[in-house]
């Protein structure tokens, strides 16, 4: 019956996001159910169908996991290798290379420095003309007014260029949160469909705020730097004031009995707070070390006791994980599923425009 339900969403919603995660899930029951080659089916469809999008590369790492039941060992070449070449920077894209027995992906343009972007020598508009004055704030405005002016969808060039302009002003000015609104949409609407992102719009979707406390920190604790950008990205999108509704506070939302107890671990002295950006690095660091610790270096087991707590974890992993992509696409709790994937598919951006 659920199989039946989600084909009916995907035929009425056919393009829309909703339709594209019907159909991914009809053809996860049918895995499930271990009707392999229907399944293989079903999500090689769900691949090729018009605005998939980021349910593209979900398709084809499946569909290649289906067909590996079936025994058609050139199909699960063939699917991996579309996820990992033609999505190579989304979490599945990111598993088929692992698959493959490739190197992470890299970036193949040159780093940019965000803090000195050139301005236009002849400004176009009047939002560009006042940046070029100093007046920041004043630029900021008029870019929105114009933003809000134009037609919805990144698919209008306009668009593209005025999210650019938004996120980089919003960067130069501090303000990274902001900054990451405005660029990680626009860039991820490109990459889906395969259309050209420079390398600038990836490090204003994915920047490295706080960059020299974090390396330091991370160090500290033997901790790849890259994974702690990658969590505070997922977690607060490098806002130290951000206060979670269950009550988690700063860069790496930390829960205030979190908090206390690492901070007495570490001997903090009277008066710290985890909104002070190095003390929350310092006491959210020490313990993701921790729990990486905990599960024998197992990152994604460690961001999954992160978000849910170390009982749920041994819960979901009893007496072993078994089927490493399974237990991660079936994680109980949708919320920690979604994050566990989500700063994965960060940190292996980090790296890939980072090596």
């Amino acid at each position: 019956r659920a199989e039946a339900l989600f084909r009916q969403l995907a035929a009425r919603f056919s393009e829309h996001r909703m339709g594209h995660q019907a159909r991914w899930r009809a053809a996860w029951v049918r895995w499930r159910r271990g009707h392999h080659a229907e399944a293989e089916a079903s999500f090689a469809e769900g691949a090729k169908a018009p605005g998939a999008n980021s349910y593209a590369a979900a398709n084809l790492f499946w569909a290649a996991r289906a067909a590996e039941r079936n025994g058609g060992e050139a199909r699960v070449r063939a699917y991996l290798e579309a996820a990992a070449q033609q999505h190579p920077l989304t979490f599945y894209g990111q598993q088929a290379r692992a698959r493959l027995g490739l190197s992470h992906y890299r970036m193949p343009h040159a780093p940019v420095d965000l803090d000195n972007v050139p301005l236009p020598a002849t400004p176009a508009t009047r939002h560009e003309e006042l940046a070029a004055l100093g007046f920041d704030l004043d630029a900021l405005a008029e870019a929105e007014y114009v933003h809000d002016t134009l037609p919805a969808g990144h698919e209008h060039n306009e668009q593209v260029e005025i999210h650019r302009f938004l996120a980089r002003t919003h960067h130069r000015l501090g303000n990274i949160r902001a900054s990451v609104g405005n660029a990680e949409g626009v860039t991820w609407y490109l990459a889906h469909r395969r259309q050209p992102v420079d390398r600038e719009l990836w490090m204003l979707s994915y920047p490295r705020a706080y960059w020299d406390m974090i390396s330091d920190t991370a160090r500290r604790f033997g901790v790849d730097p890259r994974l702690v950008l990658a969590l505070i990205r997922e977690e607060s999108r490098f806002d130290a004031q951000a206060v979670s509704p269950a009550g988690a506070v700063g860069l790496m939302q930390l829960m205030p009995f979190t908090a206390r107890r690492m901070a007495a671990q570490l001997g903090l002295p009277p008066g710290w707070s985890s909104t002070d950006p190095r003390a929350n690095v310092l006491m959210g660091t020490a313990y993701l070390a921790g729990v990486i610790r905990d599960w024998n270096g197992d990152v994604a087991l460690a961001l999954a006791n992160y978000n849910a707590g170390p009982d749920a974890v041994r819960r979901w992993v009893g007496g072993g994980i078994g089927d490493r992509d399974l237990f991660l696409e079936t994680i109980p709790y949708l919320e920690t599923r979604f994050y566990v994937q989500k700063v994965l598919e960060s940190y292996g951006i980090y790296r890939a425009l980072w090596p």
